[in-house]
C-alpha cells in the first residue's frame, strides 16, 4: 500500500494519487456545485488522480456508502440543518479523516468555508497535504441555509487557507484576493470551472435523446416545428422574470416555443405561481435536477442564461462548450470568464432579450454557426487541456512539498 502514513513509503510519480474529497453536497444531489464536481472528478480520473468522496447524507433514508462514474463515495450524518449538526458534522469528518488517513495521499476541500477551517485544524498532524477552492461569489459556496453567513475572507477561514499546501481560485479576481489575503504565492493558483466532455448534438443523437426523454416522462415531449429553450440551475424570481415575460409574449403571439427551467431552486413554486396564472404553465415546464446534462442539451435549441454566477460553475459553459445556442444576462461576473467577443449574445432588459430571441428565430442557422466559432473562440483562450496540466501540477508540487516540509520536521 502507498502512502499509508508519514512513516510509510510516498506514492511516487509513477503512481496514482489517492484524493480524498471533502464536499457538502454530492450526488445523488444535482445543483450546480455537485455537476461542477462530478465533471473535475470525471477528469482527474483521465490524468491518473484517483478521487474518493465524503459529503452530507442529506437523506437517512440514503445509503452511507455509493459507487459512482468510478468514484466511491462516503456519506456522514448529520445533515447541516442547525448550527448543532454543524458542529457535529464538522467533528465527523475530521475524525474520520483521521481514522481513514491511509486510504488517501491528500485531502482536497471543494469549498473556503467553517468546514475546511476544522479540517486544518484537526487533520494537519496527520501529515497529508490539504487543498481548497477558493471562490469570491457567496452563491457559488455551498453551505446549509439555516446557518448565518460567513465572508470567505473572514479571519478564521483567511488563517486556514494560508495554512493550507495549495489554494485554487476559480478566476482571476479570487486568485488576487488570496494574495490579498496573504496566502503566498507558492500556495496560489487559478483554475477555471472547465468542462472536460461536452455533448454531442448531431441529428442521429438528437433524435436519440428527444426519445430517451420521452420514454422518462411525457412531459418532455417536444412538439414538432416547436423550438426549444432551455434554462438551467438555480436562480431567482427577480433574475428569471424578464425570461419568463419574453418567452410568454412569444407564446401570445402564437410563435411555437417551448421552455424547460431544470433545477431552478427554491423559487421554484413562485415561479409555476407566476405561469399558472398568465396560462403558459403547459409550455414553459420546471424539472427537478439532472444528474447528466448531455440529452438535455442535445435536444436543445437555444439556452437561455439569466443566472450566470451560480451556473458558470457548470452548465453555462456545458452549454458553450457543446456549441448550444445561447443567450446570456448582463453580468460582471462573466468578464472573467469569456474573453471579449462579439459571438457572445447578452441581454439586460426585456426588450434586449426579446430582440435577441427574434433574432434567433429569424437566423437560427446563422446562429448555430457562431455558436460554433464562440467555443473555437474560448478554446483558444482557455483550451481545457490546459486547465488538466494545471490540475496535475498542483496535486503534484502539493504533494512533493508537504513530503520534503515532513522530512525537514524528521531530520530535525
Amino acid at each position: 500500500m502507498i502512502g499509508v502514513s508519514t512513516s510509510q513509503t510516498s506514492p511516487t510519480t509513477h503512481d496514482p494519487l489517492r484524493v480524498q474529497v471533502v464536499a457538502r453536497s454530492y450526488w445523488p444531489i444535482a445543483d450546480e456545485p455537485s455537476l461542477r464536481l462530478m465533471n473535475t472528478l470525471d477528469a482527474w480520473n483521465s490524468i491518473g488522480i484517483v478521487p474518493k468522496v465524503l459529503t452530507t447524507r442529506w437523506n437517512s433514508q440514503w445509503p452511507d456508502q455509493a459507487f459512482l462514474r468510478s468514484v466511491h463515495v462516503d456519506r456522514l450524518l448529520p445533515a447541516q440543518t442547525s448550527s448543532w449538526n454543524e458542529s457535529h458534522f464538522q467533528r465527523n469528518v475530521t475524525k474520520w479523516l483521521v481514522k481513514n488517513a491511509d486510504s488517501y495521499d491528500a485531502i482536497y476541500v471543494d469549498a473556503a468555508d467553517p468546514l475546511l477551517a476544522a479540517i486544518v485544524a484537526k487533520t494537519k498532524p496527520i501529515g497529508k497535504p490539504i487543498l481548497a477552492r477558493f471562490c469570491l461569489d457567496q452563491t457559488q459556496v455551498t453551505k446549509p441555509r439555516s446557518l448565518s453567513s460567513y465572508l470567505p475572507s473572514g479571519p478564521p477561514i483567511a488563517d486556514a487557507l494560508r495554512k493550507c499546501n495549495a489554494v485554487i481560485a476559480d478566476h482571476r479576481r479570487a486568485y488576487q484576493a488570496l494574495l490579498d489575503m496573504g496566502v503566498s504565492k507558492e500556495r496560489s493558483t487559478w483554475i477555471p470551472d472547465a468542462v472536460f466532455a461536452p455533448a454531442e448534438r448531431s441529428e442521429p443523437l438528437r433524435r436519440a435523446a428527444a426519445h430517451a426523454l420521452f420514454q422518462i416522462s411525457g412531459d418532455l415531449a417536444i412538439p414538432t416545428q416547436t423550438a426549444l429553450m432551455m434554462h438551467f440551475g438555480e436562480t431567482t424570481m427577480s433574475q428569471i422574470q424578464v425570461v419568463l415575460q419574453s418567452v410568454c409574449d412569444l407564446l401570445e403571439r402564437g410563435i411555437p416555443v417551448r421552455m424547460w427551467l431544470i433545477h431552478p431552486g427554491p423559487d421554484a413554486p413562485k415561479i409555476y405561481e407566476w405561469l399558472r396564472l398568465r396560462g403558459w404553465h403547459h409550455d414553459v415546464l420546471i424539472f427537478d435536477g439532472f444528474d447528466v446534462l448531455d440529452d438535455l442539451i442535445c435536444v436543445a435549441d437555444l439556452a437561455i442564461v439569466s443566472n450566470p454566477v451560480c451556473s458558470l460553475q457548470y452548465s453555462t459553459r456545458m452549454v458553450l462548450e457543446s456549441q448550444l445556442p445561447m443567450i446570456v444576462a448582463l453580468d460582471p461576473a462573466v468578464s472573467d470568464w469569456m474573453p471579449e467577443t462579439p459571438l457572445m449574445k447578452w441581454f439586460y432588459s426585456r426588450e434586449s432579450l426579446g430582440n435577441q430571441l427574434a433574432d434567433f428565430l429569424t437566423h437560427r442557422e446563422q446562429w448555430e454557426v457562431e455558436a460554433k466559432a464562440l467555443e473555437r473562440h474560448y478554446q483558444r483562450h482557455e483550451p481545457a487541456a490546459h486547465w488538466l496540466d494545471r490540475w496535475r501540477c498542483v496535486f503534484s508540487d502539493a504533494t512533493l512539498a508537504n513530503l520534503s516540509t515532513v522530512a525537514q520536521k524528521r531530520s530535525t
